[in-house]
Parts: C-alpha cells; structure tokens; sequence
C-alpha cells in the first residue's frame, strides 16, 4: 500500500534502491527536489550510515562496470580510431574509473551536506530484538530474504528515532520487507514506494505552493496534447536496442504507432517553471534482424561460417518508459521534454511478431 496522506509528516528517509532507480542524480529532477525541500526546511531528510555505504558501494561497482564496457567498446569499434574529426571519438579518450568514482560519491556527499540531512545512528538498536526478529520471521525477514540484518537495523533505528522524538518518518523503498516493517509499526513509519508520488503530493499539501501548484496544473492542462506530440516525435529519435542475451539481435528501424501518458506527477515548481514526471505507455512498431548459428553452415576447414540463417521480423513492443517535461509558466510552453534514458530496450522475447522473414546471408 502506497499511503497517499503526508501532511504534517516533515521527516523523509530513501532507501538505497530509491538513489539507484533515479541513477544517482544528485543534482536533478526527484533527488534535486527533495534537497531544496531540505535547504528550506519544509523537510527534513534522515540518513542511515548503512545505506550511504551501500550508496558509496552500487556507484563504485556501477563505475567498475561502465569502465569495463567502455574497454570493451574500444575494441569493438575500433575502426572509428581513423575519424578524430567525428563526435564518437571521444570514446578513444583516457577513462579514469577512479577519477569517474569519486565525482559521483562527491556529489553523494554534497546531496548529503546541501541537505543538512540528519543521520540516525543504529548503535542503540536491541540486538536481541534484532535476533528476535530474525528467528521469528518478522519483517524485514523472511522466508525469502532471510538475512536482511543491514535493514532490520536500518528500520529498527529509524522507529527508534521516531518514538524517541515523537516524530512521525516517511519512509521511501521498493522492498516489501519495509512496506511490512512500517505497517506493522504505523504509529511512526508511513510508507511510499515512490518518490515522484511522494513529491506531487507534498506539492499540493503544502501552503506555500498552492498557488503555482494550480498554475502548473492549468498550463499542463492546456499543453496536454502538444506533450503528446513532443513525446511521440523525441521517443523517435531515441536509440533502440534489444535486449536478447541468447541471440545476436539487432533493431534495424522503429515506428512509434501510439504513447499513452499513464501519469503526470509535478516534482519541481518554482515561480517561472514546473517539471513533470510521465509515466509512458508506448506501442512500438520495432524492425529485427537477428543471425541464428544454430541454422547457419560451419566452414570447418576455412574456421568460418559460409552461409548465416538470418531471420526479419517486424514486431510491436509495448514499453514502460519516463520522460520529464519542463514547462514554462509565464508563457505556458513547453522549456524542454526529455527521457531518463536515452536508449530503449525492446525485449525480444516479449514482442508480438508481424511478420517474418528468413533467408542465408
């Protein structure tokens, strides 16, 4: 259960996946607004030390996994080396993973800092409660998770907190293990799973931004349908790729038939401007050309294939896709409109085929 009602509640915690799923952007959209919130002290953002090593360590390990494909993607494209004068070059350039690391656990610390966050310690918290729990399957444990001590402390800590200065928290995750721990401990703990609805609502609860709340519904209104369009034509010119693992899958060419906005949530408003979150439902009509080994005919005295089955498929994909609007509110047009990603996984194994082809290449 998502709780809907965050009035009177000023205190905020993130769970790890919450910094992950918004890819550690410090500095925008939703994490942005939840520091401005804090530095104007209309909330106040709770911290566990747990969970700013586990941020510290999915940055340093994403790092590690980027650099890894950027060596892979030297070698893959090597050819590129002989056109210095194209933007793609820039992938030849020196990467510094541990230069790459500490900018993005910086700019953690300044989210931190900036914040004036509040860090709840967990020293206090019973470690025979803590065993208590663990014993007898009580959230954060389970049957499924059975060794979640790292939050058991976390949550633990946190109603500690809450009791000790008779505060209410809202605490943000995707872990059911917390949606069970905070409705079993509801006098303190409100649970939401997601920080842009969280966001929106505190929007339009909040005195001080009633007013341009209404102007920002008013001008998303008006500009609905133009959205639409924007959506439609920037999501064409995104890069698409499949994300087969078994088969070597390329998407050729795409055509994007319909998007439906399935929610808009204001996470950002200010006296000029309004960011909305959408949530996107998009029909994709996606071209696949992908090489079958298994069909293909091995040259065993030259090491080679002679003939590769090729197989040409049309498909419509239906993905769940996030986009921000920026809308500017004196003139009620649209500033900029942008995905969180700019490359679109189309699952193969998912689609609905159209039509197939397959010949010997």
């Amino acid at each position: 259960m998502c709780v809907n009602n965050f009035s009177n509640i000023k205190n905020v915690f993130l769970d790890t996946n919450i910094y992950q799923k918004k890819n550690f952007q410090f500095n925008k959209y939703e994490l942005n607004t939840i520091k401005e919130f804090s530095e104007r002290k209309l909330l106040t953002l709770l911290v566990s030390p747990i969970v700013n090593q586990e941020v510290k360590l999915h940055i340093s390990e994403e790092v590690q996994a980027a650099a890894s494909l950027i060596k892979k993607l030297k070698k893959g494209a090597k050819i590129l080396r002989n056109t210095p004068e194209i933007s793609q070059y820039s992938i030849f350039n020196n990467f510094d993973e541990i230069v790459a690391k500490n900018t993005v656990i910086d700019s953690f610390n300044k989210f931190i800092s900036e914040s004036k966050a509040v860090e709840i310690p967990y020293d206090k918290v019973s470690v025979e409660k803590i065993f208590e729990d663990y014993f007898s399957k009580q959230s954060p444990f389970s049957e499924r998770k059975k060794k979640e001590f790292p939050d058991s402390f976390i949550l633990n800590s946190l109603y500690n907190w809450a009791v000790n200065n008779n505060e209410k928290i809202v605490v943000i995750s995707g872990d059911n293990d917390f949606e069970e721990f905070c409705q079993s401990h509801s006098d303190r703990l409100v649970y939401s799973k997601d920080i842009t609805s969280f966001i929106n609502i505190l929007f339009s609860q909040l005195s001080q931004t009633t007013k341009l709340f209404e102007v920002a519904e008013e001008a998303y209104g008006k500009l609905e349908s133009i959205i639409d369009i924007q959506i439609k034509s920037t999501l064409s010119s995104l890069d698409f790729t499949s994300s087969a693992s078994d088969i070597e899958d390329e998407v050729e060419d795409i055509d994007v038939e319909e998007i439906y906005v399935t929610g808009s949530d204001l996470i950002d408003i200010k006296d000029d401007k309004a960011i909305y979150h959408l949530s996107i439902e998009a029909r994709i009509k996606a071209f696949h050309h992908y090489y079958d080994y298994d069909r293909s005919v091995w040259d065993s005295e030259d090491k080679v294939y002679a003939y590769i089955a090729t197989t040409m498929s049309t498909m419509i994909h239906t993905e769940d896709l996030t986009a921000y609007v920026e809308i500017n509110l004196r003139s009620f047009e649209i500033s900029k409109l942008e995905f969180e990603n700019n490359i679109v996984e189309l699952d193969f194994s998912c689609g609905e085929v159209l039509h197939t082809e397959e010949h010997f290449e």
